[in-house]
This record gives structure tokens, sequence and C-alpha cells, in this order.
């Protein structure tokens, strides 16, 4: 399946909101906020979705967590190669 989403960047806000256009799934609305704290950068994620495919669905949602805990690591591994220069 091929996929397609809106990504919107609000500066005010410093967040993105990310919306689902086409493919595979049913809807997705993904929030990403931004805050500088004490010269660290606190994200905040929050995900909601649903799969056309209910088989696919289930099968997703049951595995999700799992996914998210790799994504997040693998971004905050990426980050501090990229800023902790010391």
């Amino acid at each position: 399946d091929t996929y397609k989403s809106d990504v919107k960047y609000n500066n005010k806000e410093d967040s993105i909101l990310v919306t689902n256009i086409d493919g595979p799934l049913k809807h997705l609305e993904n929030i990403w906020k931004f805050k500088e704290k004490n010269n660290i950068t606190e994200i905040y994620f929050e995900v909601d979705f649903e799969l056309k495919n209910e088989f696919l669905n289930i099968v997703m949602t049951k595995s999700f967590q799992f996914a998210l805990d790799k994504i997040a690591e693998a971004f905050q591994k990426r980050a501090e190669e990229l800023f902790n220069k010391t």
C-alpha cells in the first residue's frame, strides 16, 4: 500500500500535526510537541490510528507499543549522537 499524509508545523506552538490523506489507514492523528526546558528539549508524542483492514488492525494494536519503544530508542540514540558532542 501507498501511504500519504498531511504534515503541518505550527511555529507558535512548536508542534507538528500529522493526519492521513490516503492509504491503509482509516484515520490517523499524530501530534509532536517540543518544549525547551533547562537547555534540554522535551518531546511529547501522541498517536491515534486505525487501519482499514480489521485483521491487520488487531495485529498492529497488539504490537504497537513494542514498535513505538523501538522507534523512541532509535530517535533518542540518534539525537545523542548528533547533540552529545562531549
